[in-house]
């Protein structure tokens, strides 16, 4: 923007040379070049009637960042844009030719360092040394142009906005600073039962409000956005027909240039669908826990890497260790030490290495207390989108089986190593009875002939 001074001087300057016939107006002008050219926030220069510059002022050199000496003689359509360049010759042409074209005319002329500057030249003719000549007034424009493209690009964006808001699915709803509606769009009013002009003009919340929050809600609610601050919260709406439904709702401050807060704008998701979905997925997951937590088994899920997501009563009650002392921790770190029972890591690390999952295994665990328990486990993958992403473990306490087994396996090689000992003896009786049998039979023979002998 250029400033007030610099109206009323050019102003001024229009008037005064409008005024004065052409001799007048020439000998005027030359006259002013001296009180005011030099000092002027403006840049001038002057061209002869060969086109040639003839005098620049110091203003000019800094718009297009020349030295002085750098315009003197060179023709005054080298510092013009090149599409600008037909429309100068033109121009200038009919000025010396004595018709009047327009004097003022917005070009770009071209900076020593190549960038392009928006300006607006004012053309007077002038005697300059007694010669007359043109009188170029040049102006930067180059912020006007930008307001004009933030302007432009404000009513454009404003128009966009307005079809967007208007045309949302969301449900826009527009307030003044104490909470006035003063906006609704179509899809608010289609969620909500309400026409526009039948809530313009009042407080929201209570509008939809349900009473399905309590005062104290709405009074946090309130207090947050109004010290500027966004909120993000899921309420219970209330439609014009009484149903109710669920919502997800965004209110944030809006703001004009200093700051201060004349309004705020609302945008409401309808998410009953995701709250009964939530819903069903809360109580699926309660039924779940529930019957983890009662059943008469072991139910540990681990991550792929060991680590401890789920870990039921039964595993507290047998192990000693609570869900909150190994949630997240390495199973087998804690319950199975590597330097104790290498052979279960070995299951563990094949497992990560090849996916490999024993679906029935028994391996020994060391309780909290430091007793050592036998676990049968029987084990599942877990899989998300095709991916496993841990296992499922269901363990059974077999440690006073595995002492009966091994009990019962003692009492077993007693009884083999007792009957083996009774069939070695037995076996033993039948040689002897031989042995005896045989021992009678020869006394047997003896006795005869020795009968035989003692008849003879």
């Amino acid at each position: 923007m250029y400033s007030i001074r610099h109206r009323v001087v050019q102003c001024r300057d229009n008037f005064i040379m409008d005024q004065l016939t052409p001799e007048l107006r020439n000998m005027f002008a030359e006259q002013l070049f001296g009180a005011f050219v030099e000092n002027g926030e403006n840049g001038v220069f002057v061209v002869r009637a060969d086109a040639s510059i003839a005098y620049v002022n110091q203003a000019m050199g800094k718009l297009l960042a020349y030295d002085i000496d750098a315009f003197i003689g060179r023709p005054f359509l080298d510092f013009w844009a090149t599409e600008f360049k037909a429309l100068g010759e033109e121009r200038y042409q009919a000025r010396i030719a004595g018709a009047e074209p327009p004097k003022r005319y917005d070009i770009e002329m071209i900076r020593k360092d190549g960038l392009r500057l928006p300006v607006e030249v004012t053309a007077y003719r002038i005697l300059f040394e007694g010669v007359a000549a043109d009188a170029i007034v040049v102006r930067d424009i180059s912020e006007h142009r930008r307001l004009e493209a933030e302007l432009r690009n404000a009513l454009k964006q404003s128009r966009e906005l307005s079809s967007v808001v208007e045309t949302s699915f969301d449900a826009i709803v527009i307030t003044d600073s104490e909470g006035l509606i003063t906006y609704v769009n179509k899809s608010w009013q289609a969620l909500n039962g309400w026409a526009s002009e039948e809530v313009v003009g009042k407080v929201t919340p209570r509008v939809i409000k349900s009473g399905r929050q309590n005062s104290s809600f709405y009074r946090v609610f309130w207090q947050t956005i109004k010290a500027g601050s966004s909120a993000r919260l899921d309420v219970t709406n209330r439609r014009k027909d009484g149903s109710e439904y669920f919502a997800e709702l965004i209110v944030m401050p809006l703001k004009d240039d200093q700051g201060l807060i004349t309004g705020f704008a609302g945008f409401q998701h309808d998410v009953t669908a995701r709250h009964q979905v939530e819903q069903s997925l809360f109580e699926a997951k309660e039924f779940a826990e529930h019957i983890i937590d009662s059943a008469n088994a072991m139910v540990v899920v681990l991550d792929n890497t060991g680590a401890i997501e789920v870990f039921n009563k039964r595993a507290e009650a047998i192990t000693g260790y609570t869900k909150a002392d190994l949630q997240g921790k390495n199973w087998f770190e804690v319950l199975a030490p590597r330097e104790r029972y290498p052979d279960v890591w070995h299951v563990f690390e094949d497992y990560q290495k090849r996916g490999i999952v024993l679906q029935q295994f028994e391996n020994p665990i060391l309780t909290k207390d430091g007793r050592e328990l036998m676990i049968a486990w029987t084990n599942s993958e877990l899989n998300q989108g095709g991916q496993t992403v841990g296992t499922i473990s269901f363990g059974m306490d077999i440690t006073d089986r595995k002492k009966t087994e091994a009990q019962l396996l003692t009492i077993n090689q007693e009884l083999q190593r007792f009957k083996d000992l009774m069939v070695g003896r037995e076996l033993k009786m039948i040689e002897l009875k031989k042995e005896v049998e045989l021992l009678r039979a020869g006394q047997s023979g003896h006795l005869h002939a020795q009968t035989d002998i003692a008849s003879k």
